[in-house]
C-alpha cells in the first residue's frame, strides 16, 4: 500500500511537468586513481552523506523458453509459420511511433562500454601515472532537483564508490559525491527507489500491445518463459575495511550537454560526460 501510495504521489506531481521529464540521456563515467601522489594534505575530515532512498543500477533479467526443450514431431515449422500468420496492414499503415520518446524501462541498466570517454579510458589504461579503477555508461532521465535522487554504486571488490544526482533548474547540474575506501555502514540509505521511480514514468510508455493488439503472429505453440537465476556476484566483502571515509570528492556543479567535465582530488578522478539520447 505505501508503494502504491509514493508511486501515486509522484505520479500527479510529474503530470504537470512536462513531456521533457522523460527524456533519456547517455551517461558515461570514469573513476580513476593516481599512483604518484604528490601532497602533504592530511585528510581528516569524514565523509558524510545525508541521503535517503537512493536509486541503484538494475540488472537485466534473463528468460529462457521452456518449450524449446520440449521437442515434438509437429507439422513442419513453414507450414505452421503461414498457416498461422495474419496481419492487419491498416495497422501497419498507421502513424509511425515516435522514435524519440524514451523506454524508462531501459534506464539505469549499468554497462561498461563507453562512447566519447573512450580515449580518455585508453589514456588511463595505458598510464604509468595513474590506475583506472572502472568505466561505466548508462540512461537515465533527468528532472528537476526536488525529484531527482542519488544513484548510488559502490565497488567493494576494489573499494571505491558514488553518489551522483543529475538535475534541472533554469541549467543542468550535477552533485557528485565519489570516495574512495567503502562505506561503513550500509543502512545508511533506507530503500532502493528505483522500482519506484522507474514505475512513476511508466505513463509515459507507448503502449507497444495495444497499438498492435490487430497485429496476430503465431509460431508455433505459445512461448512458455521462466527467469533465468544467475548469481555471477564474486563481492567479498571485508568487514575490518568499514573505516571512516576521509579520501573523497563532494562536489556540486552546473554542467553542460556534450562536454567532457572532470572532478579532481589529489588521491583520485573522475570524468563524466552527459549527452541528450537521440
Amino acid at each position: 500500500m505505501i508503494y502504491f501510495k509514493k508511486i501515486l504521489i509522484l505520479f500527479l506531481s510529474l503530470q504537470s511537468l512536462g513531456s521533457n521529464l522523460s527524456m533519456s540521456y547517455n551517461i558515461e563515467l570514469i573513476i580513476f586513481e593516481n599512483k604518484n601522489v604528490e601532497t602533504k594534505e592530511i585528510f581528516e575530515k569524514e565523509f558524510k552523506i545525508e541521503v535517503d532512498e537512493v536509486l541503484k543500477f538494475r540488472e537485466v533479467d534473463l528468460f529462457y523458453n521452456k518449450n524449446s526443450f520440449n521437442i515434438k514431431n509437429k507439422e513442419s515449422f513453414f507450414t505452421k509459420l503461414f498457416a498461422d500468420l495474419n496481419i492487419n496492414r491498416d495497422v501497419l499503415n498507421k502513424e509511425s511511433v515516435d522514435k524519440k520518446t524514451s523506454n524508462p524501462k531501459e534506464w539505469f541498466r549499468k554497462k561498461s562500454n563507453l562512447t566519447i570517454l573512450k580515449k580518455y579510458e585508453t589514456s588511463l589504461i595505458n598510464s604509468n601515472n595513474y590506475k583506472h579503477l572502472e568505466s561505466l555508461s548508462w540512461k537515465q532521465n533527468i528532472p528537476s532537483e526536488n525529484f531527482s535522487k542519488f544513484l548510488e554504486y559502490e565497488n567493494q571488490n576494489k573499494k571505491y564508490g558514488f553518489l551522483i544526482k543529475l538535475y534541472k533548474g533554469r541549467f543542468l547540474h550535477v552533485d557528485l559525491k565519489a570516495y574512495l575506501g567503502t562505506l561503513p555502514n550500509k543502512k545508511l540509505f533506507k530503500s532502493d527507489y528505483t522500482e519506484t521511480y522507474i514505475d512513476s514514468f511508466s505513463y509515459r510508455q507507448l503502449n507497444v500491445e495495444n497499438k498492435n493488439q490487430d497485429i496476430k503472429i503465431t509460431l508455433n505453440e505459445k512461448n512458455d518463459y521462466a527467469k533465468l537465476n544467475i548469481d555471477d556476484s564474486q563481492t567479498i566483502y571485508d568487514k575490518k575495511s568499514d573505516v571512516e571515509v576521509k579520501i573523497y570528492i563532494d562536489e556540486k556543479r552546473r554542467v553542460f550537454n556534450n562536454d567532457v567535465h572532470y572532478f579532481d582530488h589529489p588521491r583520485f578522478g573522475v570524468i563524466l560526460h552527459i549527452s541528450e539520447d537521440t
